[in-house]
Formats: structure tokens, C-alpha cells, sequence
């Protein structure tokens, strides 16, 4: 028996401020400054909307919101 998981694993922090931002986004701390926000069909679904994947995109580049403007 196999199972896939599908995940984005980054630092605790800024996962934390996307699962606030994106509601179907829910983090769980892994230890050592690190969490894990599992992809669920929910969340897929929620970051394919307009705008709402301006939240994920911003994490692969490893920046985060700070009011209205995009930060390194």
C-alpha cells in the first residue's frame, strides 16, 4: 500500500500568514522553524480563483505580504 501526499513545506511563519490569508490552507508546525499546508481538493480549487493565488506565488518566491505590498 502506497500513499501520496501532496504538500508545500516552507518556513513556519510565512505558512502561517497564507493559511490566514487562504481560508481552505491549514498549516501544521513540523519542528525545527518549518510547517506543512497538505493541498487538498479544497485549497487546489481555492487557489486556482483570482487572487487567491497571488498568496501561493508569493511563497515560491519566498515573499510575504506586509500590508498591501509584497516583500522579500
Amino acid at each position: 500500500m502506497s500513499y501520496e501526499l501532496s504538500a508545500v513545506i516552507g518556513d513556519a511563519e510565512l505558512l502561517r500568514g497564507v493559511s490566514r490569508a487562504v481560508a481552505a490552507a491549514r498549516a501544521a508546525p513540523l519542528g525545527q522553524g518549518l510547517s506543512l499546508i497538505p493541498m487538498t481538493g479544497a485549497l487546489f480549487d481555492a487557489v486556482a480563483e483570482d487572487g487567491v493565488g497571488d498568496e501561493f506565488s508569493a511563497v515560491k518566491l519566498g515573499r510575504h505580504r506586509h500590508g498591501d505590498q509584497w516583500i522579500a
